[in-house]
């Protein structure tokens, strides 16, 4: 994975893969989408994981501090990061493990 001009904290779609690898399933809720069937506008339900991405900015924060696969260097007058794709979702997969769904300890001070 290569991400050119965006940071880890900012954003890293691959982690939604992780949560459909999560132990725990995320909760399922009905989505709606727009498709073009022979040249009308039809709407379609159907039901999938409910994803959140509110808290990526910590997951790849702790990623890019805690994990030795991911690379950073400039490239121009930006950043570049790099990584496997397979070891950060399994990264996340953990992390989300630890950090999601109530299942974190909360340290002093109350940060997690």
């Amino acid at each position: 994975m290569l991400l050119l001009g965006e940071g880890l904290e900012d954003v890293c779609t691959c982690f939604h893969l992780a949560e459909h690898r999560l132990p725990t399933p995320a909760p399922r809720r009905l989505f709606r989408c727009y498709v073009l069937e022979e040249g009308c506008r039809t709407v379609r339900e159907f039901m999938a994981a409910e994803v959140d991405d509110s808290d990526f900015g910590r997951l790849g924060a702790a990623m890019a501090v805690g994990s030795p696969f991911v690379r950073c260097s400039r490239v121009g007058r930006t950043t570049a990061s790099w990584f496997p794709l397979r070891a950060a979702v399994d990264f996340a997969v953990g992390w989300m493990s630890r950090w999601r769904a109530g299942q974190a300890v909360e340290r002093a001070g109350g940060d997690v």
